[in-house]
């Protein structure tokens, strides 16, 4: 039995790479550390929340006694770090809105130093992405009101 610890779970990336875990390596066993700041968000693992093989931890990962102590209870085999704020996160476009500004990746190196290939094209990972936004409203509907917040303060306490 292999046992992941995955930091930021519960954003975007990192709910849908523990989704995959768990399909992909029924013996593995996930334990998912996440602040949840405005990136995360507990419903996106709804689904898998009651899996004997999930278990999230709500915490920081700038909190040194609490990840010593994760890592001391858990014992992880493996570690992903899905923690992350980029400064551009945090800028503001003169309109106001936030994430206003254009995000580049270059596959290069993973493709040939990994002989990584992508699944699914991109334009038809666009469009399953804006199709289950639209069929999640509820989700969306969570997270532009920010009622997720107060679930949050309810389970969790303040914080």
């Amino acid at each position: 039995m292999m046992k992941i610890l995955i930091t930021g779970g519960c954003g975007f990336i990192g709910s849908n790479f523990i989704r995959y875990l768990l399909r992909q390596h029924p013996d593995w066993h996930i334990v998912n550390l996440d602040k949840l700041t405005y990136a995360g968000n507990l419903k996106n693992l709804e689904d898998v929340a009651r899996d004997p093989r999930y278990k999230f931890i709500r915490g920081d990962i700038a909190d040194r006694e609490l990840v010593d102590r994760v890592f001391a209870q858990e014992k992880p085999d493996a570690v992903v770090n899905f923690a992350v704020e980029s400064h551009v996160d945090h800028l503001r476009h003169p309109r106001g809105a936030a994430h206003d500004f254009r995000y580049a990746l270059d596959c290069r190196k993973i493709k040939e130093e990994l002989g990584w290939a992508p699944k699914v094209r991109f334009e038809d990972g666009l469009r399953r992405t804006v199709e289950w936004y639209l069929e999640n409203q509820d989700w969306v509907e969570g997270v532009i009101t920010g009622e997720y917040r107060e679930y949050y303060r309810k389970v969790y306490g303040t914080g």
